[in-house]
């Protein structure tokens, strides 16, 4: 006898059928299994048949490497803009302007943990002084976030320097202009001094959740692996499923340990105890 999917009292048929609706066998009735999206494909999660994304949706990401949601502005924000000259004869580096980045300098592009990538415009001038023979010049020193421009002579000289997304300055942070002079006693100057936010981006958090991933459009993780002994990640809160990578050896983390065992499907948080991982999200 053949089979005779809804007749009579062989089946009954399942309510709310809408077209391209599938019909699957549950063990113990027909049930409703509705189209998935498009794109996706029939497959089988932890036993049950669900639809699917494809491998194409990968993503890739270095824990606290590679960059999420990156902006580049087409209009650059500025969030300096100062004429004043600034001076000192100290041989020691002394903070002449403070801006910190927060929502008031940044408005609404300001976020807790993004990161700015900057642009710093300024000019400084060193001077000369009389060493028994002749005026030498010595330099003028003013610096931003540890990056230092020198100028010697008494003419001011323009800089223009980037900070690049891979070194982005983290929200919340203060940025310091400060100068010094080359020799103790003799002045030097900088001025038109100009900040600019050129572009920002967010890094992956230390703990990854559900929450975390749909925020930047993943639907969940698929794969993790260890570079080295450096890195270290425990899944899913769980002591008992803490991993940690092998010196020299490239190690994915195969989802079991201490005679527990979860599947990449069931993973429903990370959290990153060190190092670099790298983590393969499916996209949303």
């Amino acid at each position: 006898m053949g089979f005779k999917p809804i007749q009579g009292d062989y089946f009954e048929k399942p309510t709310g059928l809408t077209a391209e609706d599938l019909l699957k066998w549950d063990g113990t009735a027909l049930a409703r299994l509705a189209k998935g999206s498009n794109g996706q494909f029939l497959k089988t999660d932890s036993g049950a048949l669900t639809w699917g994304g494809v491998a194409s949706n990968l993503l890739f990401y270095i824990y606290d490497y590679t960059a999420i949601n990156p902006v580049s502005l087409s209009t650059p924000t500025t969030i300096l803009s100062d004429t004043t000259e600034y001076s000192t004869t100290s041989d020691s580096y002394s903070t002449v302007k403070s801006v910190t980045l927060n929502s008031s300098t940044l408005g609404s592009i300001y976020a807790s943990g993004r990161y700015y990538s900057i642009s710093w415009e300024t000019k400084v001038k060193g001077g000369l002084y009389w060493n028994g023979y002749s005026n030498i010049p010595f330099f003028g020193y003013v610096k931003i976030d540890n990056t230092a421009q020198s100028q010697n002579g008494s003419t001011y000289t323009s800089a223009l320097v980037s900070c690049p997304y891979t070194s982005g300055i983290l929200a919340g942070s203060t940025i310091n202009i400060q100068i010094k002079s080359e020799v103790s006693g003799y002045g030097v100057a900088t001025k038109d001094n100009y900040i600019k936010i050129l572009g920002y981006f967010d890094k992956l958090p230390s703990t990854i959740t559900p929450s975390t991933m749909s925020t930047y459009g993943l639907s969940s993780v698929k794969y993790i692996e260890l570079y080295d002994n450096g890195d270290s990640v425990k899944i899913n809160n769980d002591s008992d499923l803490i991993f940690t990578g092998v010196s020299g050896q490239p190690t994915s983390v195969l989802v079991s340990s201490k005679g527990k065992v979860i599947d990449y499907d069931d993973i429903t948080q990370v959290d990153i105890l060190s190092g670099n991982p790298l983590i393969v999200f499916e996209k949303a």
